[in-house]
């Protein structure tokens, strides 16, 4: 098993893709159309990424204390 990553580094990546994550849905309301396709996949990947580093961090706190 590796070193375990410091809480203040995951709690970095999980606001920074929480953030990004806000950053495009509030681009979806402002533009004009845009493919529904397209738009699905990238919002599902932000999604997706954004709740792997909140459960990184909760695993991570959890084992912390």
């Amino acid at each position: 098993m590796g070193i375990p990553t410091p809480l203040q580094t995951l709690e970095e990546e999980e606001r920074r893709a929480r953030v990004r994550l806000a950053a495009y849905r509030a681009r979806l309301y402002r533009h004009g159309p845009m493919s529904p396709i397209v738009t699905d996949i990238r919002l599902r990947e932000l999604e997706r990424r954004w709740e792997g580093a909140a459960e990184r961090l909760r695993r991570a706190r959890r084992t912390a204390g």
